[in-house]
């Protein structure tokens, strides 16, 4: 005689535990608060704290294997090569890349803010240290691909949202631009172009 009803372990069983990327992902807290969950320490409010541990209770931890070592390398990936700002942020890269005794690999996306397919699988081929994206950045299961792997990421100059927890630097043109209209608005001004440097 068979039974239609699942085990309640079922799911538990067959599904491997998950990763500290992982459980930061379903948790959206960053890894070094699970990470801190996970090892005892007390930074972590209760109500977090009480989060991620229900998800470990639920799915299980698996820490990471022996971690490869990374090949020393800084990759940096543009949405698009053209004008002198990629040469000045490549300089810029170098220039301390040299101190800590890495290398720099540059990469173009042909125009795209969001990395193709290909992408992830070629950057984790390579196994860098960490990756610099400039007007561009990988969507969410990329990155956590990324951070499986423990791949460092930084947005620079994000051309969107660059993602909970994800370390980004931008230019101030931005905010600006929000300094200018708002200067704009203050004189009563009401028709303001599209770009507050067309006046």
């Amino acid at each position: 005689m068979t039974s239609t009803e699942e085990s309640p372990h079922a799911d538990s069983a067959s599904s491997e535990p998950l990763t500290l990327a992982q459980l930061a992902e379903l948790a959206g807290v960053s890894m070094a608060t699970v990470s801190k969950v996970v090892n005892g320490r007390s930074q972590v409010g209760s109500e977090t704290r009480a989060l991620v541990e229900d998800l470990i209770r639920e799915h299980g931890y698996r820490r990471q294997r022996r971690r490869v070592k990374p090949a020393g390398l800084i990759e940096v990936v543009f949405h698009e090569l053209a004008g002198d700002y990629p040469i000045e942020i490549v300089k810029g890269v170098q220039q301390v890349a040299r101190r800590h005794g890495l290398s720099v690999v540059i990469s173009e996306l042909g125009g795209r803010h969001t990395p193709g397919h290909r992408w992830v699988e070629d950057v984790l081929s390579r196994r860098p240290t960490g990756v610099i994206t400039v007007f561009s950045g990988p969507t969410d299961d990329r990155r956590v691909r990324l951070a499986t792997r423990e791949v460092l990421l930084v947005v620079l100059d994000p051309a969107g949202d660059p993602g909970r927890g994800v370390p980004s630097v931008g230019a101030t043109n931005w905010s600006g631009g929000l300094e200018a209209t708002c200067h704009l608005l203050e004189l009563g001004r009401r028709r303001i172009p599209k770009h507050p440097w067309i006046l």
